[in-house]
């Protein structure tokens, strides 16, 4: 993550939401992660991509993620399953 080599666009050119469009289909990100990339601070683009690797994985609920639509701060864990108000 240093000045000389900052972390790449994770667009892999397949550039389609999923049936519920919470994911690009390709790189897995928000369409809020992919508009604010290029805005992004490099410690927010490893948490990105850390999440990506999270959505990618065995253990992802996406039912479970409230990360989606959100750019402030995304988890970087698995998800714990919240109370219903």
């Amino acid at each position: 993550m240093s000045q000389n080599h900052p972390i790449a666009d994770p667009c892999i050119s397949i550039c389609r939401m999923d049936q519920d469009g919470r994911y690009c289909q390709g790189c897995k990100r928000t369409a809020l992660e992919i508009g604010a990339w290029p805005r992004m601070a490099e410690q927010h683009k490893a948490e990105v991509l850390a999440l990506i690797e999270l959505r990618m994985s065995a253990v992802f609920t996406p039912a479970l993620d409230d990360t989606a639509g959100r750019i402030d701060r995304p988890r970087t864990a698995p998800l714990e399953p919240q109370p219903n108000p």
